[in-house]
């Protein structure tokens, strides 16, 4: 015996109450064929009426009308399909063998990065960025506070 499922082929449209029908019909042939399989005649006759049956069904026309395959995955999906399908570029990607061995970030990581910034060093003896204390100006031209002085001092003991 075959399988009792719909071909989807040929029913396009899976509605509801096609289905109910289906099974309906389906669980009353297999109720009727397990009440006569004891007995063999009247199996017998009742095969004979279902191919008489499917025959009439061969013979008689059935009109169907063609459903469009995109008809059907909109049916499927539950939307439509767009008028015009737009592809971006992927960001990010690099193919194979490029030369560049690293770490691509996010833009998260970059813009965060960006914002946070690096604290810059300052001299120790004036105090402004840009430079060291064996760098600094005031130390050659020899114009050095005393706060400052006294704290080179106790740095050098």
């Amino acid at each position: 015996m075959s399988t009792n499922a719909i071909n989807s082929d040929v029913c396009a449209d899976n509605s509801e109450s096609v289905d109910k029908i289906v099974r309906d019909i389906t669980s009353s042939n297999d109720y009727i064929i397990n009440r006569l399989v004891k007995d063999v005649n009247r199996l017998t006759i009742y095969r004979d009426e279902i191919k008489k049956l499917m025959a009439n069904v061969d013979e008689a026309p059935i009109s169907m009308e063609q459903v469009n395959k995109n008809d059907r995955f909109q049916n499927i999906v539950g939307c439509d399909q767009p008028s015009s399908v737009t592809i971006r570029r992927p960001i990010g990607i690099r193919n194979k063998g490029s030369g560049s061995h690293k770490r691509y970030k996010s833009f998260r990581e970059i813009s965060s990065s960006k914002s946070v910034g690096k604290k810059q060093k300052c001299c120790l003896i004036c105090g402004k960025s840009g430079h060291n204390q064996r760098s600094c100006k005031f130390k050659k031209d020899g114009v050095v506070s005393d706060n400052q002085a006294g704290v080179r001092e106790d740095a050098d003991n």
